[in-house]
């Protein structure tokens, strides 16, 4: 999917998307740092 589709569904501007993703993704790095896995800078 698209963005911009994923923004319609969500009913988010593409600002709070990346907002929302950004958060995600760190939240993601921090749980994979903590099983040791390598790769999560």
């Amino acid at each position: 999917m698209g963005s911009a589709e994923i923004c319609k569904i969500l009913e988010v501007s593409r600002t709070n998307l990346g907002v929302m993703l950004h958060g995600v993704r760190n939240r993601l790095r921090e749980c994979l740092a903590a099983k040791g896995f390598k790769g999560a800078n």
